[in-house]
């Protein structure tokens, strides 16, 4: 039987986090990276040449095909993958379930603004919303281990995910003011079964190659 698939960009965008919580499960599957062409182009070729050949219902990246199932949208292949292959990481009640997905919208909301910065949508890196999300996320965490408590869930692996490209983003310190998010996020580096994983990959770049800002600036991915 083949091995599942995950195909998705080179660079972290929205599913670096799946990558490390199939690190997290020990899933066996094919990492498949897609890369963006160099400048000025920026050539997308690699994906596009096959993206209508792949059978997907709704031909987008990232992807997961296993045995007879092929899904697009990081969500549901995100939220696929934990109830396969790790239902212990899901809430069982549904009041924690609710919490969980409670603190997950938060951290989409603080990708959401870091992505219009990111691609020159608007340049208004600290808006008030900004600030007062990650000040009530760092409320949150100051009695917690992880987004729930002591134990790690798989919304975790989104959260730490956005706050990594947010510490990573270049013109300001954005989470420095926030000492609870980086003690969670030590803390989930710290891991082991994912900590080398992390390491490996840290230097690998938030979003395409062709937007406004490209970070971490150090370590930009080789085409």
């Amino acid at each position: 039987m083949p091995k599942p698939i995950y195909g998705y960009w080179n660079y972290r965008g929205f599913g670096h986090h799946i990558r490390v919580l199939l690190k997290y499960l020990d899933v066996d599957y094919e990492d498949k990276y897609y890369y963006v062409g160099s400048a000025p182009d920026f050539s997308r070729d690699e994906w596009f040449s096959v993206k209508f050949n792949l059978g997907l219902d709704f031909a987008s990246i990232p992807y997961w095909t296993d045995d007879d199932v092929k899904l697009t949208e990081s969500k549901a292949i995100f939220n696929y993958i934990a109830r396969k292959y790790g239902p212990e990481l899901i809430p069982t009640d549904v009041v924690t379930l609710a919490q969980a997905d409670m603190v997950e919208s938060v951290a989409l909301d603080l990708r959401s603004g870091l992505v219009n910065v990111t691609h020159g949508i608007t340049d208004e890196v600290l808006a008030d919303t900004l600030k007062q999300k990650l000040t009530e996320l760092d409320g949150h965490f100051g009695s917690r281990q992880y987004v729930i408590g002591d134990k790690i869930t798989y919304v975790d692996f989104f959260v730490y995910e956005v706050l990594h490209q947010l510490k990573s983003f270049p013109a300001e310190q954005l989470l420095q003011p926030y000492p609870n998010l980086l003690r969670y996020m030590e803390r989930f580096e710290s891991i082991p079964k994912i900590a080398n994983f992390i390491q490996e990959n840290k230097g690998r770049i938030c979003y395409r190659p062709s937007a406004k800002y490209v970070f971490p600036q150090s370590s930009v991915q080789s085409q």
